[in-house]
Parts: structure tokens; sequence; C-alpha cells
């Protein structure tokens, strides 16, 4: 019989005491969840609410690296291919206009984009905080909600402050008509439309999956204006700029699907010897790109799917450049496919390894576990820091932990199963 989970509020600790903020039993995940979404759809920009142990605020962020990401559509090269879309954007004016913009605005010109607001929990503390969690999501993520009580349970368990930081057109630094649904179903009919054999063409996909099937250089452009808006705020938190943060306070990263990818690049790279001391926990994620499948409803279709990854083998097979520091850009070349350069990748994680575990899942199809396992695993050592995990309630790499009646039980155990390790290793 498996063990009935008891849910519970947080229990306040008096500073004084120990640094992370303990319960006497675990708080229930799903109450948490709902919990969470009112508290953080309720909350104004730059506001924050104090309650049950937990300060959670919107803090105000300006990107500095837009011009990064001055990529649009390039179709003068060829003038049929050109006269083709224009015809077909006129055809089909939900892409046109919510998607394209009748080809004239270039993505360094979103302005959701470069100013957006940063989520950040926190203890109830009166102290300075030692500890910073940076957590950074997957692909296509329009929304926090499923973050939040990964959030809360580690603040809970680590006494840390955790930021969730939104990588570049994602979350709320993309204009909000990518994530209208009743919008993004006629660009996903409009793509179907146009590439009949697509599979997976979902609302929930269709602006992303438009926006790489006809630039996908735009995937390694949002990523480096990510990478340096990570730096930046790094700095400004070693210059002091958060009261409530110590300045020499550890910043750590908890990375999630793609985010797990961003956070070896900052952990490899380690600019200006900024993460020379973080710690990297990766949860469903931290395989090389051609590791990956992201053909899912909830990330790419199919077409925008092989547009990317004959992008990324290109420009890996090329040496393209990027805008990146050297040293970071042959990190990245690294991790876009297992072939590439592998002494170089392995030689990196004998070096951080033991700042980094890996959790991977199972039945994750989209980035699966012995895919991570290859990546990050050095030859001829034994890897010490990555465990399988297998829940014992339906799950997705999209959804780990579903929030389901009927299997309440279970996944409140997974949950705290996979929390437990990441607080672990914090700590």
């Amino acid at each position: 019989m498996k063990n009935k989970m008891i849910c519970s509020q947080l229990i306040s600790v008096p500073p004084n005491q120990a640094p992370a903020i303990h319960a006497a039993h675990h708080p229930c995940y799903q109450d948490d969840y709902q919990r969470l979404h009112h508290l953080y759809h309720s909350l104004q920009p730059g506001k924050a609410v104090k309650k049950d142990g937990l300060i959670i605020e919107k803090m105000p962020f300006h990107s500095e690296h837009a011009l990064v990401t001055k990529t649009q559509p390039d179709y003068t090269m060829n003038r049929s291919f050109k006269a083709l879309f224009q015809y077909y954007l006129a055809q089909n004016t939900y892409s046109n206009q919510y998607i394209f913009k009748s080809l004239q605005v270039s993505d360094a010109d979103v302005l959701e984009n470069q100013n957006f607001q940063l989520i950040l929990l926190r203890p109830s503390s009166e102290f300075p905080i030692r500890k910073v969690i940076v957590m950074l999501h997957g692909l296509n993520e329009k929304s926090w909600d499923k973050y939040l009580p990964w959030a809360n349970d580690l603040v809970r368990r680590t006494g840390a402050a955790v930021l969730l930081f939104p990588t570049a057109f994602h979350m709320d630094r993309a204009p909000e008509t990518w994530s209208s649904p009743k919008l993004m179903r006629q660009v996903a009919k409009e793509r179907e439309s146009l590439f009949p054999e697509v599979t997976h063409a979902t609302f929930a996909n269709a602006a992303i999956s438009h926006r790489l099937q006809f630039a996908p250089e735009r995937f390694l452009t949002s990523g480096i204006q990510t990478y340096h808006d990570i730096i930046s705020l790094s700095w400004q938190i070693r210059g002091g700029q958060f009261s409530y943060i110590d300045k020499d306070a550890d910043i750590d990263f908890f990375g999630y699907s793609a985010g797990a990818f961003l956070g070896e690049i900052l952990m490899m790279a380690s600019p200006s010897q900024l993460f020379d001391g973080s710690k990297l926990f990766m949860f469903c994620g931290g395989a090389t790109m051609n590791q990956t499948h992201p053909v899912s409803k909830m990330i790419l279709d199919s077409e925008a799917s092989e547009s990317l990854t004959v992008y990324l083998d290109s420009f890996e097979r090329q040496g393209h450049h990027t805008p990146l520091p050297m040293e970071s850009h042959l990190f990245f070349k690294a991790m876009l496919h297992e072939s590439q350069n592998p002494e170089f990748r392995a030689k990196r994680f004998a070096e951080i390894g033991a700042r980094i575990f890996a959790v991977g899942l199972e039945n994750d199809t989209v980035i699966p576990a012995e895919a991570i396992k290859r990546t990050i695993t050095v030859p001829g050592e034994q890897i010490q820091n990555m465990t399988h995990l297998d829940f014992d309630h339906p799950y997705t790499h999209e959804n780990p932990f579903p929030v389901v009646e009927k299997y309440k039980s279970d996944i409140q155990k997974s949950f705290e199963q996979v929390m437990t390790l990441a607080a672990d290793f914090y700590l």
C-alpha cells in the first residue's frame, strides 16, 4: 500500500534558528499549486506579498542585450521564395498580423522582450539571504504556474531566494497574442494548410513553431540574449543592488529541460569566474541538442523541429560564429552534438561535475535519461551526480507533476523525491 501524504501549512521558523524553513509535514503540492497560482496572478508588477513565511514579488528587469536578437526572416536571397512567401502571408492574415507583422518588425524591437518582470520567492527573514537559486524553464513555456510550487518548496527547504528568470521571447517576454488560444488556433490551421504533412501543430506551439520555421537562428539568438541577461543579473547581485540578498551570496541554478542546457553553458563558460562556485541541478534536461526530441503539442511541431535540426547541423559543420565570447562559443558548439569535440566537453565536465546533479525520468521521450547520462558522463569515470526516476503516476516531460486529484498521493511522493534531491544537493 502506498503511503498517504499528509498536507499542512507552512510553519515559520524564527530567523535566528536554521537558515532553511522547515515544516513538521510537507505542504501539499497540489494545494500549493492552487494557492500560489492565485497569489501570483493577483500580484501587481513591482509589488510584493507576504504569506505563510514566504514573500513573492515581481521586480522590473531591463535587458540591455536586445541587439543580439535583431533577427528577422531573410527573404532577399531568393526573389521567387520571397514572392511566394509574401503571397502566402497575404492569404493567411493571422500568421501575417500576429507573427510576422508584415515582415517589418525585427526581434530587437519586441518591447516586451526588453522590459519584463522577474519573479522572486524568498523567506520572510530580516537577514540578508546568502543563497540565490536561478530557476530556468523549458522551451515554449508561457506560464510560471507549474514552477511556483517548485520554487516555494526550495525556499522552504533551503532558506534560499529562488528567482524565476524567463528566456527571451518566453513567459511575459513575448506579446500576449502569442499565448492567445483563439488567435493561435488560426495560426496553427494556416500552418497545416502550408505544410499538409505537419504533425503536432497546436495553438500552444503555433507561435514558436512559425517563428523558428522561417528563422531557426532565433533559437540561438534568444539563448544568447538570456545568457547575457543572467550575467547582468549576477553582476547586479554582486553589486549589492538587492538589499535583502548578500552581495557575496551563492548563485546557483535549477535548470529544467532547455533551461538545463542553458545552465550547462553558464557553468562551463563561467564568464569572469562568476559561476566558479555555483551549483546546477538539472531536471529532465542536460543532453546535447542532437539527442533531444522536441516534437510535441506543447513544444514544437514537426516542421519547425526539422528546420531547427537542419540549422543546428549546419551550424555545427560549417563553423558559424556567435556573439558569444570565444570560450562560451566553443562550449555551445560542443553541446550541439555528442560527436562534436567530445574530449573538450568531457574535460570540462570532469572539472565541474561535482557541482552538477541531474535527474532524468524513465518515460521522458523528449530528453531521455540515457541521453543526459551520455552527455555528462566522463569516459572512464563512474558518474556520481545523476539518478533515473520513474513515477507511480502518469507523467510526461512537459508535465512531470500533473495536478490530478486521482493521483494526488503518488504525485506528492514524486514531487518530494525530486525536491529533496535538489535541496540536499544545494545544501
